[in-house]
C-alpha cells in the first residue's frame, strides 16, 4: 500500500473512533479502488493499516490478535485438543513431544537420543498453540528449529514451507564456496547446475571454488596418491 495524501470525495473523518479493538489514529491514504485506509491501534498495543468499509462494517475488528485468541481457545477449551477429532496444531505439538521425551517413538533415535529437548513451556500444549498462533502458523507450514543442534523453544523455532525445512535438515550436504556456505540444494538452484553434475565434479576431486563453473567448461582434476586421496 502506497500513502497518498488525497481524500475521496465522501470523506469522512474516523479520526478517533473506536471500532471493535480498533482506536482509529488516523487518515493514512487511499487504495488502489479509491477507498479510505485508516491507521488503527489495536488494544494490543500493534499499529495496522485497515480499509474504511472494513471498519464500518465490522469485517476488521483487530490486528489478528483476536482471531488468534478465538482459535485459541477454541483448541483448548472446546475439545479439539482431547478428542478423536483432534487439531493439526495439537498434533503437530504431540507429534514433537513424543520424539524428544519417548524412547518408544521412531523418530526418538534422530531427537530426544541426540539431545534435542522441549522447553518446559512447550510440555504443555496451550502456550505452544499461543506461540504458535502469534508466529505465522498456518496448516501448510511445518515447525523448524533454526539450529538443528538446539531443541525447541521459541527463539530457536519457526513456522516455514516445507521446501524451507528440508533445506534445514542437517543431513544436507553444506558447501563453501567462495567463503560462502549453502546446501547442494541451494547452490544448484542459484546456478542451475544440477545436483548430479555438482556431485560429480566433487568425485573427481573439482575444487570448491570451481564447481559452479559453466556446462563444458575444461578442467585438469587434481590427482590422487596410491590410497585414492586427493594430493594438495
Amino acid at each position: 500500500m502506497f500513502k497518498i495524501k488525497k481524500r475521496a470525495y465522501n470523506f469522512k473523518d474516523l479520526t478517533g473512533e473506536k471500532f471493535s479493538r480498533l482506536a482509529v489514529i488516523e487518515f493514512y491514504g487511499l487504495n488502489k479502488h479509491q477507498r479510505t485506509l485508516w491507521q488503527c491501534r489495536c488494544d494490543c498495543g500493534r499499529v495496522t493499516v485497515v480499509s474504511g468499509s472494513n471498519l464500518t462494517k465490522g469485517a476488521t475488528k483487530s490486528c489478528g490478535c483476536l482471531r488468534s485468541e478465538l482459535l485459541s481457545n477454541r483448541l483448548t477449551k472446546h475439545g479439539m485438543a482431547t478428542n478423536g477429532d483432534r487439531h493439526s496444531l495439537y498434533k503437530r505439538w504431540a507429534s514433537m513431544k513424543a520424539r524428544c521425551t519417548n524412547p518408544n517413538e521412531y523418530a526418538f533415535k534422530n531427537y530426544g537420543a541426540r539431545g534435542i529437548s522441549v522447553c518446559d513451556e512447550w510440555l504443555h500444549f496451550e502456550p505452544f498453540a499461543k506461540w504458535s498462533l502469534k508466529n505465522g502458523y498456518e496448516n501448510h507450514l511445518e515447525l523448524d528449529r533454526i539450529d538443528n543442534n538446539e531443541g525447541y523453544y521459541p527463539g530457536n523455532c519457526r513456522w516455514v514451507t516445507a521446501q524451507k525445512n528440508q533445506l534445514n535438515k542437517r543431513n544436507n550436504n553444506r558447501i563453501t564456496i567462495k567463503n560462502v556456505t549453502k546446501t547442494l540444494s541451494e547452490w544448484s538452484r542459484e546456478s542451475g547446475i544440477s545436483i548430479q553434475t555438482i556431485k560429480s565434479r566433487m568425485r573427481y576431486g573439482w575444487s570448491c571454488d570451481d564447481l559452479l563453473k559453466p556446462i563444458g567448461t575444461s578442467y585438469k582434476s587434481r590427482e590422487r596418491d596410491s590410497t585414492g586421496r586427493f594430493i594438495s
